[in-house]
């Protein structure tokens, strides 16, 4: 009897714990560390669920009660940003342009980039994404990367030892290189079909949130994003590892300014990172599109020996 109690003990203090980070992490926008705790929201989720279970079979009403309501908060959120549905348009197939396309993080620290060349020869994309980014990778993967006619490459600085990088079948009218708010450069590229029909593609790679300073670099890039591209007057995609799961606050706001939707939704969690945490990664690497897109496929691609998932995309145009 006493173990019974002591093991419910046990339970309660986790409920409390999981109680004080689903309200903290409404206040993301506030600091670096509420930030952190809403991220976890696909696991909270699960938790909650696990501990209804368990003080149900307890016969724990009360301690039923703040659990299942943890459960339905976190749920809610989890399910409004994942499989809520995701925007269509309905494009003339005669008219309209499919491509797909490939995000990876390729990790920097990776020791060789041969199952990053092997992923993307299997798919062979019209447009590649990657991010930390760097020579080491460029020459690893030359034989897949000579056959995408036009780039665009930010190569690692004496600041920051990574870059960002696009190789495209389609082709690249023009590229700059911008500093949205932060120190990290992002690849603006204005592609252009041979129809004549063109889109903006902004590939990026804000600051990791591992302090309170590096936060507020990322919260800055991404808010001075969402404010150099309200109501672009050409339809846009803007793709990296932001960094940033779908319930922070400015990813949100990244959405709303620019009226972006998240590709992933109606596809399912979609988690990027870590690439060894099958059932409890978070996404963290985006692709966001403008109404304008339909998103016709999003699957995350196996293991490539980086610390991310490649995110694959098939859209319409």
């Amino acid at each position: 009897m006493f173990m019974v109690k002591k093991i419910i003990l046990m339970f309660t203090i986790a409920l409390l714990g999981l109680g004080v980070v689903t309200f903290l992490g409404f206040f993301n926008r506030f600091a670096w560390i509420f930030d952190l705790m809403t991220h976890w929201r696909w696991l909270y989720m699960w938790m909650a669920g696990l501990l209804t279970i368990f003080f149900t079979v307890m016969h724990q009403q009360k301690r039923v009660m703040l659990a299942f309501l943890l459960f339905l908060i976190n749920g809610f959120l989890v399910l409004h940003s994942t499989w809520s549905g995701s925007y269509v348009v309905q494009a003339d197939s005669k008219d309209s342009h499919q491509f797909d396309m490939v995000l990876i993080n390729i990790n920097k620290h990776a020791k060789d980039h041969q199952q990053i060349g092997e992923y993307l020869d299997s798919i062979r994309p019209d447009i590649i994404g990657l991010v930390e980014f760097t020579q080491k990778a460029e020459i690893e993967l030359v034989d897949i990367l000579t056959e995408y006619p036009y780039t665009s490459v930010s190569y690692p600085r004496a600041d920051y030892d990574t870059g960002v990088a696009l190789y495209s079948r389609i082709p690249i009218k023009a590229s700059s290189k911008e500093l949205y708010g932060g120190d990290r450069i992002s690849l603006v590229n204005q592609m252009s079909f041979t129809e004549g029909e063109e889109f903006s593609l902004l590939i990026t790679h804000p600051r990791s949130p591992t302090d309170a300073d590096d936060w507020q670099f990322r919260n800055k890039q991404l808010l001075a994003i969402a404010q150099a591209w309200n109501n672009p007057d050409s339809p846009l995609i803007v793709m990296g590892d932001l960094n940033i799961t779908p319930w922070a606050y400015p990813f949100n706001v990244l959405l709303s300014e620019t009226d972006l939707v998240d590709s992933r939704r109606g596809f399912g969690m979609q988690a990027s990172w870590h690439s060894h945490w099958t059932w409890w990664g978070i996404p963290i690497d985006h692709i966001l599109v403008s109404k304008d897109f339909n998103v016709n496929q999003r699957e995350i691609g196996p293991d490539v020996a980086s610390d991310h998932r490649p995110v694959y995309i098939q859209l319409e145009l």
